[in-house]
C-alpha cells in the first residue's frame, strides 16, 4: 500500500549491477511481512550497463568488468517491479549516465537522479549527489566528455564544487538526501568504536579527519535533511546528527542503531563472491596536477536565502536532526538493504492516484535555469560561474526571477516526470559478448525534452555530426545479429569475433 502520509521505502547500499537479487530480496520481505514496498533507493555503483561497449567506460579493472543484470531491464527481457531511484557512485557506466546528467530514466521504472538532482515522490522531497569526493578535481571544470580515456573515466565520477553549490542553493526542506560516499566526520555521530573494530583500516583516516567528504558535510549542515542514505564503505553505519549540538557531540542515546525495529535484510546466496573493485574507498593521496581555475572557499558557506513554493508545500522549519544510514554491498550476512516507512511532511492531494509518482521540483527547476546555461567546461567559464555564485544577493534574485518563470510557464500537470524513456544504445541479449570499441555518443531524447521544458540549450548533446541514430527495435536487433556479422559483440546474442 501507499501510506496516506508517506511511503515504505527500501534503501540499498551499493548496487554493483545485482538488480535481480535486490528485487528478489525485497519481494521475499514483502511476502513474509505482508506489505508492499513503494520505492527503492540505490545509493550508487548502480552500473547501468546497456551492452558490452558500456563496460569500456566503467572505471574498474578489466577482470571485474561484468555485464551484471541491468542489460536485461534495458532490452525489455525484464521490468523493474518497484519504482527505483539511484545516484551514481565510482563504478558506473559513465557513457550512459553522461547522456542523463540532468536526470532521467535509464530504463522503464528506474530513474537516475543525475549528477545532482531533486525530485518529489508522493509528498517526499528527495535530493541527491552522484559520484565521490576527490580533492584534486573538486575545484576543476567539468571537462569530461565521451569517449573517456583512463583518466577522464575516473574524474568523471568526481563531483565538483560548482555542482554541489546548486544543492546548497536550495532553501526548502529536504526529506531524504542520497549520496554514494559519506559526509566527512559522520562517524563522530554514531558508534565510531564499533565501526573501527570492524573496519580497522579506517582508523588512520578517521584520526586524520580524512574519512568521507568535507563538502558533503557542508551540504548536510546546510540542508539538514531528515534522512541521509549512503553506501561506498561497505558496512552498515547508522548515526544521528543533532543540528542543535556542537559538531562532534553525540549523546549516548544516539550511539545506538536508530534503524532497530525496522527490517534490515541480508543476502542468502552463499556462493556470492566479494569482488572488491573499489580503489576510491579511502581518500586519495596528494597528486601533482596542473591547477585550473580554483573555486573560492566561500562556495559552500554562502547559500542564498531564496524561498520557493513546491507542489507539496513543506513547513518552513528544517529538521533539527538528520538520521544517517550507510549500507553494505550485497553479500552473505551483510546488512545491505533497509526497509523504512518515511512520512510525508504534508497530506497528499486527494486527486493523486494511489501510485508512486515522480515530480520535478519547482525550486530545483529554477536553480537549473540559473546555472545550467553557464559553461563550466573550461577555466574561463567556471570563473564566470563562480563570480555569480559568490554574489549571494544576485543569486537569490536570479533564483526568484526564474522561479517566477517556472510558476508562469510550467503548470502542476507538467511537473509530473514524463515516462518517456527511449532506447539509445544497441541492445544486448546475453552477458558473454565482448566489445573493443568505446560506446557511441547519443543525444538522449529525455535530456532534450527536459531542456525544452526549461527553455535552455542542451549542452550535454554531442555535436550534430557526432551523433548516432537510435538503435533498431528489439525485433530488428535480433534479425541483425542473425543475418549480419557481429563485429563488436554488442548488437545481440551472436558470437563476438
Amino acid at each position: 500500500m501507499i501510506f496516506k502520509n508517506g511511503l515504505r521505502i527500501a534503501i540499498q547500499g551499493c548496487g554493483h549491477g545485482m538488480l535481480d537479487q535486490i528485487y528478489a530480496t525485497i519481494e521475499q520481505a514483502c511476502r513474509i511481512h505482508s506489505y508492499k514496498v513503494d520505492l527503492l533507493i540505490i545509493c550508487g555503483d548502480f552500473q547501468a550497463v546497456r551492452n558490452s561497449r558500456d563496460l569500456l567506460s566503467m572505471a574498474v579493472p578489466p577482470k571485474y568488468r561484468h555485464m551484471g543484470d541491468f542489460y536485461k531491464y534495458y532490452n525489455g527481457s525484464k521490468v523493474a517491479p518497484i519504482p527505483t531511484l539511484f545516484v551514481g557512485g565510482n563504478h558506473e557506466a559513465s557513457s550512459h549516465l553522461y547522456e542523463l546528467n540532468l536526470g532521467g530514466w535509464v530504463c522503464p521504472n528506474i530513474y537516475y537522479m543525475g549528477g545532482t538532482g531533486v525530485v518529489n515522490v508522493n509528498g517526499i522531497r528527495i535530493a541527491g549527489a552522484s559520484g565521490i569526493y576527490n580533492e584534486n578535481n573538486y575545484k576543476r571544470p567539468r571537462f569530461e566528455k565521451p569517449p573517456f580515456d583512463d583518466r577522464s573515466m575516473r574524474s568523471a565520477y568526481h563531483y565538483r564544487a560548482h555542482e554541489l553549490f546548486k544543492l546548497n542553493a536550495l532553501s526548502g526542506d529536504v526529506d531524504i538526501f542520497i549520496s554514494h560516499d559519506w559526509p566527512e566526520g559522520i562517524t563522530k555521530y554514531g558508534n565510531e568504536g564499533k565501526l573501527l573494530a570492524v573496519k580497522q583500516h579506517f582508523r588512520k583516516e578517521v584520526a586524520e579527519g580524512r574519512l568521507g567528504s568535507p563538502p558533503l558535510m557542508g551540504v548536510l549542515r546546510k540542508l539538514k535533511p531528515t534522512y541521509w542514505f549512503a553506501a561506498h564503505m561497505h558496512i552498515k553505519f547508522p548515526a544521528v546528527v543533532d543540528h542543535g549540538e556542537a559538531p562532534g557531540i553525540t549523546s549516548k542515546n544516539d550511539q545506538g542503531d536508530w534503524t532497530q525495529g525496522e527490517d534490515t535484510l541480508q543476502a542468502k546466496n552463499e556462493d556470492e563472491i566479494d569482488l572488491d573493485m573499489d580503489d576510491d574507498s579511502i581518500p586519495p593521496k596528494q597528486e601533482e596536477r596542473k591547477q585550473e581555475q580554483p573555486v573560492p572557499n566561500t562556495l559552500l558557506e554562502n547559500a542564498p536565502p531564496a524561498s520557493s513554493p513546491v507542489l507539496y508545500p513543506s513547513p518552513p522549519t528544517k529538521s533539527t536532526r538528520t538520521h544517517f544510514l550507510a549500507l553494505d554491498k550485497l553479500l552473505p550476512r551483510r546488512d545491505f538493504l533497509q526497509i523504512l516507512t518515511i512520512p510525508s511532511r504534508s497530506p497528499l492531494p486527494t486527486s493523486n492516484p494511489l501510485r508512486t509518482r515522480l515530480l520535478y521540483d519547482r525550486e530545483w527547476l529554477a536553480i537549473s535555469r540559473v546555472f545550467e546555461p553557464l559553461d563550466v567546461s573550461s577555466g574561463v567559464g567556471l570563473s564566470q560561474y563562480m563570480k555569480l555564485a559568490q554574489d549571494d544577493k544576485r543569486v537569490a534574485t536570479r533564483i526568484n526571477e526564474e522561479l517566477q518563470w517556472i510558476n508562469d510557464n510550467i503548470p502542476d500537470g507538467k511537473l509530473v516526470v514524463p515516462e518517456n524513456w527511449e532506447r539509445t544504445a544497441k541492445l544486448q541479449f546475453d552477458d558473454n559478448t565482448k566489445a573493443t570499441n568505446p560506446p557511441d555518443k547519443f543525444n538522449n531524447p529525455q535530456t532534450e525534452t527536459y531542456c525544452k521544458l526549461l527553455g535552455i540549450d542542451n549542452k550535454w548533446a554531442p555535436l550534430p555530426h557526432m551523433r548516432i541514430s537510435l538503435s533498431p527495435t528489439p525485433q530488428e536487433g535480433r534479425l541483425q545479429t542473425t543475418d549480419t556479422p557481429n563485429t563488436d559483440g554488442d548488437g545481440g546474442p551472436g558470437p563476438a569475433n
